[in-house]
C-alpha cells in the first residue's frame, strides 16, 4: 500500500510548483520579448479620370465669332507677315493714346498695295483684329457678329471705348487750366502746352481759343512781355 500524504506533504507539492513558477515569472520579466514590428500605414491615393465624364457637353463647340462682317473687297486680300510685324500693336493701356493708334495704323495701311477690286478701308478691317491685344482684343473678340460693316463704324465704337467722354472731359481741362512754370522758359512752356493739346485730339478747341488759353497762362513777366 503506497504511503499517505499528510498535511505536510501537500504543502510540499504546491510550494514546489510555486517556486517554478515564479522562477518562470523572473527569467520572463529578465529577459522580455522585442516588441512586435509596427506596421506602416500606406496611403492610398485614389486618382479618379473624369477627362471622360461630360466631356461631350464641358465645351462650346460654336465657333469663334468675328465682329467685323468680311467684305467681298476683303476676301482677296493677302497680308503678309512683315506687315504685321512692322504694326504698333495695341493693347489698351493707359499710356497708349487710341487716337495716336488709328492714325499711325491707318498711315501704314493705306500705303500698302491692295487687288483690284478691294479699298484701303477693306484692309483696315482685314488687319485690325491681328494688332489689338490684351484686353483690346478681348473686347473686339465679344462684340456681336457682323456688328461692325465699315471702318467708320469701327472707329466710332473703338474710341467710344478706348478714348470716353470722361477721359477728354479730363484732358481738356488740363488744357484749359494749363500754367507756365515758375521759371520755365517760354519755348518748353509752348512745347508743353502743345503735347496737351495733342494728347486729346477731340478737344474741339478753335484757334482763337487755344491762344487765349495759352497765354492766359503765362505768368504776369512773360504776358507783358509778349503782348
Amino acid at each position: 500500500m503506497a504511503p499517505l500524504l499528510g498535511k505536510h506533504g501537500e504543502a510540499g507539492v504546491v510550494t514546489t510548483r510555486y517556486r517554478a513558477a515564479l522562477e518562470a515569472a523572473t527569467v520572463a520579466e529578465q529577459n522580455p520579448l522585442p516588441p512586435p514590428p509596427k506596421q506602416t500605414e500606406v496611403e492610398m491615393v485614389v486618382v479618379i479620370d473624369d477627362s471622360g465624364i461630360g466631356s461631350l457637353h464641358a465645351h462650346d463647340e460654336k465657333e469663334p465669332t468675328h465682329a467685323i462682317a468680311a467684305t467681298p473687297g476683303m476676301q482677296t486680300i493677302a497680308i503678309k507677315s512683315g506687315v504685321l510685324a512692322v504694326l504698333t500693336h495695341f493693347y489698351s493701356l493707359s499710356k497708349e493714346c487710341s487716337y495716336a493708334f488709328l492714325e499711325e495704323f491707318c498711315r501704314y495701311c493705306d500705303i500698302q498695295p491692295v487687288p483690284a477690286g478691294s479699298t484701303s478701308e477693306d484692309y483696315r478691317l482685314k488687319v485690325i483684329p491681328f494688332v489689338l491685344k490684351g484686353d483690346a482684343g478681348v473686347w473686339l473678340s465679344r462684340l456681336p457678329e457682323g456688328s461692325i460693316r465699315t471702318w467708320a463704324e469701327f472707329r466710332m465704337i473703338f474710341l467710344d471705348r478706348f478714348f470716353p467722354a470722361s477721359k477728354t472731359s479730363s484732358l481738356k481741362m488740363e488744357i484749359t487750366e494749363a500754367r507756365q512754370e515758375y521759371d520755365e522758359p517760354l519755348g518748353q512752356y509752348w512745347d508743353r502746352f502743345q503735347g496737351l493739346l495733342l494728347a486729346c485730339p477731340n478737344h474741339k478747341l478753335g484757334e482763337k481759343e487755344i491762344y487765349s488759353i495759352f497765354y492766359g497762362g503765362l505768368t504776369a513777366d512773360r504776358g507783358q512781355a509778349v503782348v
